[in-house]
């Protein structure tokens, strides 16, 4: 039996305990089927989410298109896996598409708040960062209202990007179980 990468199976989904979510799950599905993985199953979290996002893709952090891909890889192997294990790789499958779907849907809206601050001449670390903002709108008042709207729209961002993790996690609650995946 040749050696499959549960890399195929999983994706960046964000945060870094989630994104390590979605190799875990990966990993133990292929032990599940019996395919060797040189991934190990223990659950080990690295990396970091920007806290003040520069960037559409720092403050929506993931990768929507790899989380599509393992969304499609998790489709196609849950038509060769035991009948007791498709209900957990179809999960799988559409927890990854549905969360590669929400990033993708907040990152036009998240490039829509940084090009209205370009275009204001507003920098986005102002928008994302509270000392910075009361710096700007203390150095130009007149512009604080449009500020404030800015950053009201990146925090709200922010906010649906941690729901849609969430969103994520909770999806995954019965595979979590099923493959003794310790509860957040």
């Amino acid at each position: 039996m040749t050696t499959t990468n549960a890399r195929v199976l999983c994706a960046d989904a964000g945060r870094p305990d989630v994104r390590e979510l979605s190799r875990v799950i990966a990993v133990r599905l292929l032990q599940r089927v019996g395919i060797p993985t040189t991934e190990s199953p223990g659950f080990a979290p690295t990396g970091s989410v920007p806290r003040t996002p520069m960037t559409v893709e720092e403050l929506v952090p993931g990768d929507p298109d790899g989380l599509a891909a393992a969304a499609t890889a998790l489709a196609d192997l849950s038509v060769s896996v035991p009948v007791d294990l498709i209900p957990l790789v179809v999960a799988t499958s559409k927890a990854h598409a549905s969360l590669g779907k929400a990033i993708l849907a907040q990152r036009v809206k998240a490039a829509e708040v940084f090009e209205k601050a370009a275009a204001a001449g507003i920098p986005n670390d102002v928008i994302c960062h509270d000392e910075k903002m009361t710096e700007f709108i203390g150095a130009q008042p007149e512009r604080g209202d449009l500020v404030l709207e800015l950053a009201k729209e990146a925090i709200t961002l922010r906010l649906a990007w941690t729901d849609a993790e969430s969103d994520f996690v909770d999806a995954l609650r019965e595979v979590r179980e099923e493959l003794d995946i310790a509860d957040w």
